[in-house]
């Protein structure tokens, strides 16, 4: 099953409360993008990951172990919930580049909850579920919400695991954008200790200015963590290319209002940075 990347059209962050989380306020949007997850019911666990031949960036090697994998945490949350093992085997086809803000992994775990509930508890009702998704974090409650109903817009607030879906009018969103993917990564934590640092917080509670504008209180965080993202936003502007930082980064976006434009601004970014780009509609 696709598990949809997930884009953030707008994020404003306040300083970090008790416990060091942000309060944040977003407008998400999944994507008719991201990677394949199929979980099969087997007698031993396998976790097995692939790269889709056009998947931009670098394959790293997962040098990590499997059991901190956020996919096979999600099977553990799982199995702690049921209170029984739930062996399987679990396939992920990725095209999503692992550090780009487009929660990867966060969406690849969503399709493990999804499908671990399909075929081993699917009485568990869905509010029941997406609290244990948000135990995982906030990005996997967003990814598990897309799963569960109509893909849709939502405001994510709180520590961004508070979803509340939107009307196709209650907010600006584009039909469809052009990802760009900067051949490094940003990590979160680092970006947002650069944020810290700079003391320069947004304001989650204008939730109208979220909903309405473009804007992302961690690029400059972002651009301080990974400089050349800095000269990669001056170019495109500079070329009349009004782009967008979308989470953490690195991945850049730039809306379109349908398919054919975005591909005409694709190739447009392409020439001017020679960034890899996909263009992908919103599932709105």
């Amino acid at each position: 099953m696709l598990a949809p990347a997930k884009l953030n059209l707008s994020l404003a962050v306040g300083p970090p409360g008790p416990g060091g989380r942000h309060p944040v306020a977003s407008l998400m949007a999944p994507l008719a993008f991201g990677d394949d997850v199929c979980v099969t019911a087997t007698h031993t666990d396998q976790l097995n990951r692939s790269y889709a031949n056009d998947a931009p960036g670098p394959r790293p090697p997962q040098d990590w172990p499997e059991e901190d994998d956020l996919a096979r945490r999600a099977q553990r949350a799982m199995e702690r919930h049921l209170r029984r093992r739930l062996p399987c085997r679990i396939d992920i086809h990725k095209r999503v580049p692992p550090g780009s803000g487009l929660a990867g992994g966060s969406a690849d775990a969503a399709a493990v909850l999804h499908q671990l509930h399909a075929l081993h508890a699917p009485a568990l009702p869905p509010a029941e579920l997406q609290d244990l998704a948000a135990s995982l974090g906030a990005d996997v409650a967003f990814c598990l919400h897309t799963l569960q109903g109509a893909p849709a817009a939502a405001l994510a607030t709180g520590d961004g695991s508070l979803i509340e879906p939107l009307s196709l009018d209650a907010a600006t969103l584009p039909p469809a954008v052009v990802l760009l993917f900067p051949p490094f990564g940003c990590g979160t934590a680092a970006v947002y200790a650069a944020f810290d640092e700079a003391g320069r917080f947004g304001d989650p509670a204008d939730t109208s200015r979220v909903l309405r504008a473009r804007f992302n209180d961690l690029e400059p965080a972002a651009v301080a963590v990974q400089p050349d993202l800095g000269t990669l936003l001056l170019t495109l502007r500079d070329a009349g290319l009004p782009v967008h930082l979308t989470g953490s980064g690195s991945t850049l976006f730039l809306e379109a209002p349908d398919l054919d434009h975005a591909h005409r601004l694709a190739e447009h970014a392409h020439r001017t940075t020679g960034l890899p780009t996909r263009t992908t509609a919103l599932l709105i």
